[in-house]
């Protein structure tokens, strides 16, 4: 009989130990999760909200339309369309330079690009991704899957943004001032998400 009421005082005291453990581990999490909420996370100080965007501009050639940056200077490459949108060749060897987006105070620029391609993303992703400083990420605007690699140093930020669109290769190339890269890197996101087909 005395050592079942040791066994009984053990159990006894291990479900104390753990309820009071529960109860202080609950309080902690609680804290953890309520105390900032509603407030940025850690990695989003000091990023600015995205800048609006403009107006849908549609390159024939890639088959693609994105919007840049409300009150971006934008500039169509024609050199690889004829004066007959359909005779338009886009080349396989090389990407085309498509469409391109300035800021106005020269502090960052969006280039697309195309070319032909039979590849697949994952196997032009890895070649691209020489270099880069990033882990990947990736965007599905649900008809369109893309593949994003970044390389940054001390004074500038280069992301690609990878996508196969019917047979094209889309890429999308953002340059930015190092210092200003928080300022912009919503409204990049917000670009790269208003990529669709035409």
């Amino acid at each position: 009989m005395h050592r079942n009421n040791l066994i009984w005082i053990a159990i006894g005291l291990l479900i104390l130990v753990g309820t009071v453990m529960s109860w202080y581990d609950y309080r902690v999490w609680r804290h953890a999760e309520t105390d900032n909420f509603g407030q940025s996370s850690q990695a989003e100080i000091g990023v600015s909200s995205a800048v609006e965007l403009a107006l849908p501009v549609a390159s024939l050639l890639g088959e693609v339309r994105v919007k840049p940056p409300e009150g971006w200077l934008v500039k169509e490459n024609l050199e690889y369309v004829s004066t007959a949108q359909k005779s338009a060749i886009l080349p396989s060897n090389s990407l085309a330079e498509l469409l391109k987006f300035s800021e106005p105070n020269g502090g960052a620029k969006i280039v697309i690009y195309a070319q032909k391609t039979s590849a697949d993303l994952t196997a032009l992703a890895d070649l691209a991704a020489k270099g880069a400083t990033e882990d990947r990420r990736y965007i599905n605007t649900g008809s369109i899957s893309m593949t994003i690699l970044t390389w940054a140093n001390s004074q500038q930020i280069t992301q690609k943004v990878l996508a196969v669109v019917d047979g094209k290769f889309i890429v999308i190339e953002v340059t930015c001032d190092a210092n200003a890269w928080k300022q912009w890197t919503k409204t990049f996101d917000a670009v790269y998400h208003s990529l669709t087909r035409i």
